[in-house]
């Protein structure tokens, strides 16, 4: 009977000794130059037994020990943390996640991914031409597909009109 019974037990305990710790970040992608709201949860990490809620500090780390920092982090309850986060200068691919409150430390691996923002024009050079007048134009773009020595189809627009 104690053998039953203590088998019972470990069946029932182990399971909720061993839960990882683990946190997800959402959204889990973004571009440099983007201003996120962030939601964190963590699974097993017990974020209200944190003595000083003021003290929770959460940072995306990417590859050089580049860091970005979330900003008015605020615990929700004991699973969910909300913050805001600005992504600047780091490194495209995957990020960690850590998450420091006064008594812990929890860090996931690959939760973010930095991707290259979306298309843009920067510049065009002449930026003005008088009525029927031919110009060449240079088109400088950033996060673009342009290609030497292809000949893409340009529209300019005044006023809605091409």
């Amino acid at each position: 009977m104690k053998q039953s019974l203590l088998l019972l037990l470990l069946l029932v305990a182990v399971p909720f000794a061993l839960r990882a710790q683990n946190i997800v970040m959402t959204p889990d992608s973004g571009y440099n130059g983007q201003n996120l709201s962030i939601t964190i949860v963590g699974m097993g990490t017990h974020f209200e037994s944190t003595l000083n809620v003021s003290n929770i500090n959460a940072r995306l780390v990417g590859s050089g020990n580049i860091n970005d920092y979330a900003y008015s982090v605020r615990l929700i309850n004991d699973s969910t943390i909300i913050g805001g986060l600005t992504l600047a200068n780091m490194p495209r691919g995957y990020c960690d996640l850590v998450v420091q409150t006064p008594d812990s430390t929890f860090r996931q691996s690959s939760a973010f991914y930095i991707t290259t923002g979306p298309a843009s024009i920067i510049e065009v050079s002449p930026s003005s031409a008088y009525d029927s007048q031919t110009v060449n134009v240079r088109i400088t773009g950033q996060n673009t597909n342009f290609q030497n020595g292809t000949t893409p189809t340009i529209y300019f627009m005044q006023n809605g009109n091409i």
